[in-house]
């Protein structure tokens, strides 16, 4: 904890720290004699972001330490603040961000442990170290941790630690939300000109057992990495695709060459259904690749849910096809209810093919995947993750579909009034242009 001292009508605010004294200061400013400074308690700096064209410091005010991740102290952010760097009016955006932040799953940690995609708040680093027109930031060149500065990211992180006949146990589970193309749920599908897709999640699990790892495992989920979108009116709008084919194959091909880089061997679980829309986006995909010579394993999830045990022994069965030391790639339409419970059922898989049967660490995963279900869905959509009682009770129940139910008119209200401004709120907290992409749609038919 430090204190930051602003002098907000003389433009200037410094802050102490065991390393030194860190200072902002207007490049125009005005000493005011006698000012009184406005004083900030803070944990940690986010840096400079700008906001309806004001620049403010971004600072964590109250947080809570989670655990250790590869070493990384990490802390869930529950309160932030947002300091003008020039006198200015009060903004309800300003306001929106903080309630976004605070209201969602964010994180902060000392050190970088995850690609520059997985930060949300490196553009408000750099701004803070390299300044602006109406300001600059002393030290700039050796700012870092020691100054308070710590890295944001947004999914889901939880650490388990427990007791078992054999011993000391620790599931970690860890989800990485991708800044690339980020955005609601209506408002961001499929894939972009640089390969990146919407909604493009890394999920990390590790398991120790007396503090020796014996499993450790990644899966992946992002949107159909094609050039489709989704109409915002109605229950269920309708999808489209827009886009040249060459601009597509090239696009394709960098989503799927990154992967490929950075995880090695890629193997893609789609759950698409095989009716309507999903059927044509579904059959669309699946010709690509096979054109591209990606493996791959096509289950309509949907039409086994009603029958628990048997969706588990046929997906057990179907992820057979894959080979050994592959990383999965899990996709549905929103990438949520079937993609998290299939992530689960694939998680389980592998545990059980590594470590006996134990039920206390199956039980303690089942737990962790139902939460981070639910973190991901209620960023995303507003709401709580569909099925989640398939993982946790392994059937369906009348409750569930009553619950199921509650969740989808949650997201229906969430999408005609909501979700516009949220999106909006995630292009200013990444510093992107807020305006609306455009295209050429063509309705799937």
């Amino acid at each position: 904890m430090f204190t930051i001292f602003n002098y907000k009508y003389s433009g200037k605010m410094f802050w102490e720290t065991e390393k030194g004294k860190v200072s902002l200061a207007s490049r125009h400013n005005i000493e005011f004699m006698d000012e009184e400074p406005e004083i900030y308690e803070a944990e940690f700096v986010l840096g400079v972001i700008e906001i309806d064209d004001n620049s403010y410091l971004g600072i964590v005010k109250k947080s809570e330490s989670l655990g250790l991740y590869e070493g990384n102290e990490v802390f869930k952010i529950k309160k932030v603040d947002f300091i003008p760097l020039v006198v200015c009016p009060q903004s309800d955006h300003t306001i929106y961000v903080k309630q976004l932040i605070q209201s969602y799953d964010f994180y902060v940690c000392k050190s970088m442990f995850m690609k520059e995609r997985f930060i949300w708040n490196m553009h408000m680093i750099d701004r803070l170290k390299y300044g602006g027109e109406e300001w600059k930031c002393i030290p700039k060149d050796t700012i870092d941790s020691d100054c308070g500065l710590v890295y944001m990211f947004c999914g889901f992180f939880v650490s388990k630690s427990f007791k078992v006949f054999e011993g000391f146990y620790n599931i970690k589970l860890l989800s990485l939300v991708c800044t690339r193309k980020m955005g609601t749920r209506l408002l961001s599908r499929g894939l972009d000109k640089d390969g990146n897709v919407s909604f493009f999640v890394k999920t990390h699990c590790s398991i120790r057992r007396n503090n020796k790892v014996v499993f450790d495992f990644n899966i992946l989920r992002g949107s159909v990495p094609l050039f489709w979108g989704q109409k915002t009116q109605g229950i269920n709008g309708r999808l489209y695709f827009f886009g040249e084919e060459d601009d597509l194959n090239e696009a394709f091909d960098k989503h799927f060459e990154s992967l490929e880089e950075e995880f090695g061997n890629i193997h893609v679980v789609t759950l698409l259904g095989h009716r309507k829309d999903e059927k044509v986006l579904s059959s669309t995909y699946i010709n690509m690749l096979k054109e591209k010579n990606i493996p791959y394993t096509d289950f309509d999830f949907n039409s086994h849910t009603n029958d628990f045990d048997n969706l588990k022994v046929l997906f057990s069965y179907k992820l057979e096809e894959a080979k050994k030391d592959v990383v999965y790639r899990v996709n549905c339409v929103d990438c949520l209810d079937r993609t998290n419970l299939a992530q689960y059922l694939i998680c389980k898989y592998n545990v059980e093919k590594t470590l006996k049967k134990n039920y206390t660490v199956e039980k303690i995963l089942q737990e962790c995947w139902t939460e981070n279900g639910h973190s991901l869905s209620n960023l995303y959509t507003g709401s709580d993750v569909m099925k989640s009682e398939l993982s946790l009770k392994q059937k369906r129940s009348l409750f569930g579909l009553v619950d199921d139910f509650l969740i989808s008119a949650t997201r229906l209200i969430n999408n005609r009034f909501t979700d516009k401004q949220k999106n909006k709120i995630i292009n200013i907290l990444l510093g992107r242009e807020t305006g609306e992409e455009t295209s050429q749609n063509i309705d799937i038919s």
